[in-house]
């Protein structure tokens, strides 16, 4: 077959193309003739359509329980027959509960004792007595600070603090709470 392309300009292009038909044979069908494994039989615990809880069933964590357990009636609303405006929805749940990593200071060094699950609203003195609770190894008589890892900074609470919300003095996920022996 010739074919020939004219252009505006004074170029012109002239191929010829041969075309062969070829007789069907066993190798040109519609089959496949390789099939990759990952086809033919997938793993079904990788399906991105089957729901999480359905391949791996959900554990209650231990943090949840602490927050039914400091949830109170006066956190759950009341029905009312007036009609409220909506509100967007907050960030910030009374009830949640804060991890706060629990470290002993020896000579300028952390070690890390453990961690306790507390609500951002109580007291230093209240983590404090969870602390001498839930950790093993604490000193009998410590200094309490706060250490913030991203200035590698140790900043002491004062006796006068301990009553602040611990909100106040933790506000980072990489603050932790450190045990100052004296």
């Amino acid at each position: 077959m010739l074919t020939r392309l004219e252009f505006d300009t004074k170029w012109v292009f002239t191929f010829q193309v041969e075309v062969k038909e070829q007789p069907e044979t066993e190798t040109t069908s519609n089959e496949p003739s390789f099939v990759p494994n990952y086809i033919t039989s997938p793993d079904l615990g990788k399906l991105w359509s089957i729901p999480d809880d359905v391949v791996e069933p959900r554990v209650k964590l231990p943090f949840e329980k602490l927050e039914q357990a400091f949830s109170t009636k006066e956190d759950k609303p009341q029905p009312s027959n007036e009609a409220s405006p909506s509100l967007p929805a907050s960030p910030y749940r009374p009830n949640q509960v804060k991890e706060l990593l629990i470290s002993l200071e020896s000579q300028n060094s952390h070690t890390v004792l453990g961690a306790i699950f507390i609500p951002p609203s109580a007291s230093v003195s209240k983590a404090v007595e969870m602390i001498r609770e839930e950790i093993d190894n604490v000193p009998t008589n410590f200094k309490v600070a706060r250490y913030n890892k991203d200035r590698q900074q140790t900043v002491p609470i004062s006796t006068k603090q301990m009553e602040h919300p611990i909100s106040r003095h933790f506000r980072a996920e990489g603050e932790q709470l450190v045990l100052i022996p004296l």
